[in-house]
């Protein structure tokens, strides 16, 4: 099967701690200075002006910064989704790795799939569910992106992060680092602090593929 040691059975059965949702941690790159700074073009003051949400209802903005800005949300819009898109990849990429260290066979699948499956395995899923209130796995980020849940935005891109930290998280809580379960926790671990690596390396490009058309640097904007 897909088991593991003890408690550490099940692909991802491993995995999630919680509901734990790391996902929110950098504000809007749209916030910065006051679009009362004339001497700029008016789509980077646009961009610098107020959060999306002022913009979108018309406050303190021309129709020239309005346009503006709808071409940068065009931009992060598309810019988020082709990132949230190579995401999943890299996470099913990261899953083959890490399920080849845990079973040098090759016979499991710790973070694609549920770790239990409901119909088959009842008495398991009932369990798992028990300490872990918020399961996720891969694929069901991948439906979710698929399914526009994530949307192509800021928000979105936060929430499958939040996501794909669950699964690192929920592996370590329900293995909880015992002797018998230490291979899938390790693997929970590993997992979890990729993942925080990929989001952020990602983050990074978008905001290039945003921001760089307006000769303006991000990088005040890391991290935020």
């Amino acid at each position: 099967g897909r088991g593991g040691p003890q408690r550490g059975r099940g692909r991802s059965g491993s995995r999630r701690s919680s509901e734990t949702s790391g996902g929110s941690r950098s504000a809007s790159p749209l916030r910065g200075r006051s679009s009362k700074s004339t001497s700029h073009s008016p789509e980077r003051a646009a961009v610098e002006g107020g959060t999306p949400a002022l913009i979108n209802e018309g406050l303190g903005l021309g129709k020239e910064e309005k346009a503006a800005q709808q071409q940068v949300d065009a931009r992060m819009q598309e810019a988020v989704e082709k990132a949230l898109k190579e995401l999943v990849h890299d996470m099913k990429k990261l899953n083959a790795e890490l399920s080849a260290e845990v079973d040098k066979y090759g016979k499991l699948d710790v973070f694609d799939s549920a770790p239990f499956d409901e119909k088959r395995e009842p008495d398991d899923w009932k369990h798992y569910t028990r300490d872990i209130k918020s399961p996720m796995w891969i694929q069901k980020i991948e439906a979710n992106r698929k399914a526009g849940t994530y949307a192509g935005s800021k928000a979105g891109f936060d929430l499958m992060r939040s996501h794909a930290e669950l699964i690192g998280n929920n592996c370590m809580k329900y293995n909880k680092c015992d002797d018998a379960s230490k291979v899938w926790y390790k693997a929970g671990q590993k997992f979890l602090n990729a993942v925080c690596r990929m989001f952020d390396e990602r983050w990074e490009k978008v905001q290039e593929e945003v921001f760089r058309p307006l000769g303006r640097s991000h990088s005040r904007r890391r991290g935020t």
